[in-house]
Order: C-alpha cells, then structure tokens, then sequence
C-alpha cells in the first residue's frame, strides 16, 4: 500500500513457500473499522489445494478465513474490485464469486441466465453504485446492471465491438468497466491495452489514444485519501 510516498509491508508467511498468491484491499466499516488484505493462495506444482488468509492492516500475522475459496475460479486474472471497499467480485461461469470483508466469507451470486452464451468473455466492474457486467459474443458487447443487494441483473445497453480487428480469431474483444465519467460515458479498458469510452446516449464506442506510454500497464480506479498510512496502523492497534 502506498500514499504520498509512504508504503505498509505485508507480513510474509513460511507457509506459502512454492504458492501462487493474489491479493485485494478492502474495508471492514462496522465491527472492526480496519483496512484488511485478503489473500488467496494456490500450489501450481503441487496437490495443496487452494486457500484462504486474511490480514488486518497494521498487524504482523495473517488469520486463516472460514470459508474456503471456490476451486473454479482463475484468481490470477483482473477479475476482482471491490465495491465500495467492503465487497469484492470475481466472474466465474455461470455464477460469481463474492467476498465480504465485514463478515471475512466468500459467497456467490448467479450471473444473468440470458448470458449463457458469453460466459467465455465476461468481466465485472462498477458505475454509479451498481455492479456491471460485461459479455462479449461475436462482434456484440451487452451490459448489465444490477443494483447492490437487489440481486436483480438488468440488461442496459448492447452495441457492436468497439475494436476493428480483420482477424476473426482475435475478436470478440474482451473488456472490463472501470467507471462512469462526468461526460455520463462508460470508461472501460480491453485486455489488449486499449482505453475506450461508450456513449450510452449515442450507443457508440470512442477511442483513448495514449501517448507516451509503456506497452506494459494495467489500469485501476482508486478514490483519494488523506489519511496517513502511519495514522491508520496507529488506529488500527488502538482497536
């Protein structure tokens, strides 16, 4: 983690020599208030399993988290946010998975029926205060909407692929929402590195042109803070 030039070191664990790990950010709001790092582990080489830990931000130990993780997940793709940092989400077939950092439990919700057809290309995201779901088939993009804890998808919007591609095995093109912009417009980034924003009034995509720029980057949505790193540890061993 790091803010203004400050960074917090996370606790390493002996027990995760020849792991494969991923690791989110989240928030715990009403029991403890404290920033939490979930981590997700699996052994690529050998026949361990797949599991769990939970960090408190501030603390020198990690805390194995009571559910175990869904086996049919790919952890290690950009699948994950965190909805106003107490949730995070990951896509995974026909249904997604879903971890509490207030409660420290995985769960699932069932992704739309209609999407059957484009479980192979879907990406999760958030705009305004909804989760968003996107599905690729062919040469259309369909969105869906669903409200935090309505559990009722919506079909939003469908338009045509905004990448022109003349190779048919490189399409459809596979993106994932970032955020709403002031302009109303959908920002969203492909998995080949490209920035676009679709006009939900207009029903089109536009293209970001990036100057300057290493091939090699990735794109996140953060919201400003200013609180101190070193404030936050002292916060959280108060507690």
């Amino acid at each position: 983690m790091q803010s203004d030039h400050e960074y917090i070191r996370v606790p390493d664990s002996d027990r995760l020599r020849g792991a494969t790990s991923s690791l989110w950010l989240g928030y715990s709001p009403n029991s403890s208030r404290k920033y939490k790092v979930l981590r997700i582990y699996t052994y690529p080489m050998f026949d361990h399993g797949i599991g769990a830990h939970i960090h408190d931000v501030g603390s020198s130990s990690w805390r194995d988290v009571a559910s175990e993780p869904s086996d049919h997940v790919n952890w290690d793709n950009n699948y994950a946010f965190s909805l106003n940092g107490i949730k995070a989400y990951w896509v995974c077939r026909d249904f997604i998975v879903t971890f509490d950092f207030e409660s420290e439990i995985f769960g699932e919700i069932d992704a739309p029926p209609a999407l059957g057809r484009l479980l192979r290309f879907m990406s999760i995201g958030v705009v305004k205060d909804s989760l968003c779901l996107i599905g690729n088939d062919s040469n259309v993009v369909d969105i869906w909407m669903m409200k935090e804890g309505s559990g009722e998808w919506k079909k939003k919007y469908s338009c045509y692929d905004p990448v022109e591609n003349p190779c048919p095995l490189c399409r459809p093109t596979k993106l994932r929402p970032l955020q709403e912009l002031s302009t109303g417009e959908i920002l969203m980034v492909s998995y080949d590195r490209r920035l676009v924003c679709y006009n939900t009034k207009k029903n089109r995509f536009r293209s970001i042109k990036l100057h300057m720029m290493k091939t090699n980057f990735s794109v996140v949505t953060f919201v400003p803070s200013f609180v101190s790193l070193k404030d936050l540890i002292s916060l959280n061993e108060s507690k």
